[in-house]
């Protein structure tokens, strides 16, 4: 049996021949001014619409925090009301707004004082609510909720 080494040879050589024709080109090409600075320019807003998206957001879950807080203070000032046969706080005036001083409202709900709380139940749990060194309680954007209790019309409001 005979080998047949020239034809193998002839194909090796052809292709070391294509191989070292074939030209490896490097590529110098850098990004030029103006396509950087589109790219800034897109990024830039991108950056500014997601920025607003979560004040929008924020905003939202301000109000509706507002929404939740405002329920739950009414719904435990007409507890204390049902339960005690009167307002929170009564003082001698119908229509009392505590605002800066909605505190003496908060010191009738909690269970600490017997007497002004003798069954002692919590009608709030305070702990939720951010309040400032006197213990007012505030409101998400930081200002003090107003409550309003009417004893002529039996009714309370909380903004």
């Amino acid at each position: 049996m005979k080998l047949e080494t020239g034809n193998w040879k002839s194909r090796s050589k052809r292709s070391k021949c294509q191989i070292s024709s074939i030209k490896y080109q490097v590529s110098n090409h850098s990004f030029t001014l103006i396509e950087l600075l589109v790219v800034i320019v897109v990024l830039g807003i991108l950056f500014g619409l997601i920025t607003a998206a979560i004040g929008r957001a924020r905003e939202n879950a301000k109000s509706a925090r507002l929404n939740a807080d405002t329920k739950t203070l009414e719904t435990a000032i007409w507890a204390y009301r049902h339960e005690y046969g009167k307002w929170p706080y009564n003082g001698s005036q119908q229509v009392q707004v505590f605002s800066n001083d909605n505190y003496k409202v908060r010191e009738y709900m909690e269970d600490e004082d017997e007497e002004k709380n003798p069954r002692k139940i919590r009608f709030v749990n305070w702990s939720e609510y951010s309040t400032n060194g006197i213990g007012t309680v505030l409101n998400p954007w930081g200002t003090p909720y107003v409550i309003t209790v009417n004893t002529i019309n039996d009714t309370v409001t909380v903004q």
